[in-house]
C-alpha cells in the first residue's frame, strides 16, 4: 500500500529552513509557507498510480483534482506549518527493504 505524502517533498524541495542559534541548547527553525503553484508543481511530479495509502487518496486522483483542491490543500499545509502540528496519519511510514545482489533470506 503506497502512501501519498507530499509533505516531505515540499519540505525537501520548496521550503527554506532558517536556524537561529541563541545558545547551544535552544534552537528554533522556521519554515516558509507555500503557495498553490508549489502544491501543483509537486503533484504534477507524482506517478499516476491508482493505489492509495492511509489517506485513501491515490496519486492519480490527486493529479486529476489538484486544480480544484489546490487552495484548500495549500491552506491545510500552511496551517500545519505555522502551528507546528502534523496530523498523526502523516507520521506513518512504511519501510520495505529491497534486496539487491544478495540472498534475501540472509
Amino acid at each position: 500500500m503506497a502512501s501519498i505524502n507530499i509533505f516531505p517533498k515540499l519540505v525537501k524541495s520548496h521550503l527554506k529552513i532558517y536556524w537561529l542559534f541563541e545558545d547551544t541548547h535552544n534552537k528554533q527553525y522556521f519554515l516558509e509557507t507555500i503557495e498553490p503553484y508549489q502544491v501543483i508543481e509537486i503533484a504534477s511530479k507524482l506517478k499516476p498510480k491508482i493505489s492509495s495509502g492511509h489517506d485513501e487518496i491515490s496519486s492519480k486522483l490527486l493529479k486529476e483534482t489538484i486544480e480544484y483542491i489546490k487552495y484548500p490543500l495549500t491552506h491545510i499545509i500552511n496551517r500545519s506549518l505555522l502551528m507546528g502540528i502534523v496530523p498523526n496519519q502523516m507520521k506513518i511510514g512504511e519501510v520495505i527493504p529491497i534486496y539487491k545482489a544478495c540472498d534475501p533470506t540472509d
